[in-house]
């Protein structure tokens, strides 16, 4: 690339929106930090300007929002101020959380693609898992994290791979979405052609089927590395990692006097909570608590001898081709049913089997009975943290994200500028961006609709400027020749062909708006909400009412989700994933 080219298609639109940028952060510190310094001189009796308010709100020591040139005199100091190897070095520290995010991206990537082929090619996991897949993501990280490391410890795994495994977590979910309709994308006119070659089902998807893939897949990985480094972050807050050099909010609590017992499970050296269980007795995973082996492993046998009969009665579902549509339609809801049934009873095996203590994980029966006894506490939080500040949040935050895409995609210099300053916002830490929300907007709704905002601005944003630009030039060419206007182009040809990438963000950001309006409520909230909610009962050791507000977050989110699949089908049936032939 010369010299020009370098200055013309990089520096200059992204130095542009950077310093756009520090203009209106700089307009925004000086509106913050306002009321603290005429605060003061009130105080003090005295009358002050605005040229005086001025240099002050610059040099707070602890501001409301600190002034750019304060973070880069900061960065300054970790960074170059500090030797690399020291432990107050922020090079240090974020090499230490960079390795565990490409560690986790790069696991989640492979096991985002291997379940999209596998969903792909093999019907009974497409109708079963699929379904699954989408409910795990809407588990708040912060609750189920200290869960992870805990299992992971008690069974020797320590270090990077525990928040590694964490950042997978998060970060499969937008490669699996959007590499399975990538992979379903090829017309079935070009499915029928690899058939005429006699191409085998192996040359078919390398040669066919993955190279439509690549966009889809590209767009994913954009939005799951960002993803990937949450998730690391989140995985060290629970651990106690070195790399922390000040403890957040969220640390405090996780790693507090009263939830620290939860973390003592994995080395068996502390005394069970559990009122279940008798508070003399230690515990280590996999070790019988009383009762013979043969009884203990009882009601795990029979988990899997259900989940494996469950399993084959769902191969022989996907197998079958009702003639009539509603017998068709009650074997695709049996078929995901049946599977989850048979996940929850082979976890009602395991925590019975092995005599898991309710405190680390309870079984299903428990967390049903908090459920039928705390229905107006369920209810009251959903209403708190779903309809008020999910909703909200998703519909500016998609709304925002869409409209940029619109506007950037008008102007080459903007989108060049534009994106890659998206991705910076998108890799924001939702556990540094949720307290200064808080801070911002108060403790209701209000701050935590902003932290979905922010969460949910960059998946819409690069998926519908990909979508933008996925139309062929022969199909633009074509639009010219009928002296169709700019407007007319983009509202008959380009947005219907990018309703498939758009539709790919509404699905990845109904997850992500759950997970971020509970995450931000961990920071401050009034005394109702999913995340209030979770952080008290963790606190108490009351894991059946946390797993409870767990089931009805996954059951929102999970409802959510279906609702905008049977929207996308209902716009975008043109789509060959929609119409392909069945077995293509």
């Amino acid at each position: 690339m010369s010299e020009h080219s370098l200055l013309h298609d990089k520096i200059l639109p992204i130095g542009t929106v950077v310093l756009a940028i520090i203009a209106l952060w700089y307009a925004a510190a000086v509106f913050l930090n306002t009321p603290f310094e005429r605060d003061q001189a009130q105080r003090a009796g005295n009358t002050i300007s605005f040229s005086e308010i001025l240099p002050r709100t610059m040099a707070q020591e602890r501001p409301v929002l600190p002034a750019p040139h304060q973070v880069f005199a900061e960065l300054w100091d970790t960074t170059v101020g500090k030797s690399i190897t020291s432990k107050r070095s922020l090079v240090y520290h974020s090499w230490i959380t960079l390795s565990s995010t490409l560690l986790g991206f790069l696991m989640g990537t492979v096991l985002g693609v291997a379940l999209a082929v596998g969903i792909v090619h093999y019907q009974t996991l497409d109708r079963s898992l699929m379904p699954w897949i989408i409910t795990s993501q809407t588990i708040p990280i912060l609750a189920i994290a200290p869960m992870i490391i805990v299992v992971l410890n008690a069974v020797g795994i320590s270090g990077l791979l525990p928040k590694a495994t964490i950042s997978m977590y998060l970060s499969f979910f937008p490669i699996a979405v959007g590499m399975t309709k990538g992979l379903r994308s090829p017309e079935v006119m070009h499915l029928d052609l690899m058939r005429t070659y006699s191409a085998t089902a192996s040359q078919t998807f390398w040669k066919l089927r993955l190279p439509a893939a690549v966009p889809f897949l590209v767009t994913s990985m954009k939005v799951a590395i960002s993803i990937a480094l949450v998730g690391a972050i989140v995985g060290e807050l629970p651990t106690g990692a070195v790399a922390r050099p000040r403890r957040t909010p969220a640390g405090r609590f996780l790693l507090r006097p009263d939830s620290a017992d939860l973390v003592g499970f994995a080395d068996g050296r502390r005394t069970c909570r559990d009122p279940g269980h008798d508070r003399r007795h230690y515990w280590s995973l996999g070790q019988p608590a009383h009762g013979s082996e043969a009884g203990m492993n009882g009601p795990f046998l029979t988990a899997i001898a259900f989940w494996l009969a469950a399993w084959a009665v769902n191969i022989w579902l996907a197998r079958l081709k009702p003639s009539s549509p509603t017998v068709a339609n009650l074997v695709n809801i049996l078929i995901p049913v049946l599977f989850g049934a048979a996940l929850i009873a082979l976890w009602e095996g395991v925590t019975r089997g092995f005599n898991v203590p309710s405190v680390l994980l309870p079984a299903p029966s428990m967390i049903w009975g908090r459920i039928l006894t705390s229905t107006h506490i369920l209810w009251a939080d959903f209403q708190q943290t779903y309809l008020k500040a999910v909703i909200a949040g998703y519909v500016m935050g998609c709304g925002i994200g869409f409209l940029t895409a619109i506007l950037v995609d008008r102007s080459p210099f903007l989108r060049k500028g534009v994106i890659p300053v998206g991705n910076l916002v998108a890799a924001l830490p939702i556990v540094g961006v949720a307290p200064i929300m808080v801070m911002w907007f108060g403790f209701d709704w209000q701050s935590k609709a902003a932290v979905v905002v922010v969460m949910t601005f960059f998946p819409m944003l690069v998926n519908t400027v990909a979508g933008l630009a996925a139309t062929g030039s022969m199909e633009r060419d074509l639009m010219r020749t009928y002296a169709a206007t700019r407007w007319q182009t983009l509202f008959k040809l380009r947005l219907p062909a990018a309703m498939p990438f758009i539709f790919n963000a509404l699905k990845i950001n109904s997850t992500l708006a759950l997970i971020g309006a509970i995450v931000a409520e961990f920071f401050g909230t009034p005394i109702v909400g999913m995340g209030f909610r979770i952080s008290t009962e963790v606190g108490r050791m009351n894991v059946d009412m946390v797993w409870a507000t767990i089931f009805v977050a996954a059951l929102a989110g999970s409802l959510s989700y279906g609702l905008i699949a049977l929207a996308e089908r209902a716009v975008t049936f043109w789509h060959p994933s929609y119409r392909r032939r069945a077995g293509a």
